[in-house]
């Protein structure tokens, strides 16, 4: 005999009281344990996902921070293709990633 899903027929759950009043219960609970266990397993999963993308954010914006306050730097002193350079550099990685991921964004939605 056999079943699918997390818990028996309640005919087999039936039976197995007659051996032991505490399986049913037993098994009920190793069922409603698990349950919770795949939830909590879930949660951390999409929590650790966020925070990923949140440090790796925080990260990109600092470098483009740095980049252009540097490029502004050689500006300044007499460096303006540096300056250009540096800055651009920064920028255009910025525009990238905002650009390629309202192109993802967008194809998800057809």
């Amino acid at each position: 005999m056999s079943y699918s899903g997390p818990v028996p027929h309640p005919d087999i759950l039936k039976e197995y009281t007659q051996i032991n009043p505490d399986f049913a219960q037993t098994i009920i609970q190793m069922s409603i344990d698990e349950q919770f266990y795949a939830h909590s397993r879930d949660k951390m999963i999409i929590e650790k996902s966020f925070e990923s993308k949140k440090r790796g954010q925080n990260f990109a914006l600092v470098i483009a921070v740095v980049a252009i306050v540097g490029g502004i730097t050689c500006i300044l002193f007499d460096h303006e293709i540096a300056g250009g350079v540096v800055s651009g550099v920064g920028l255009t990685g910025l525009v990238a990633e905002f650009l390629g991921k309202l192109k993802k964004d967008s194809g998800n939605s057809d």
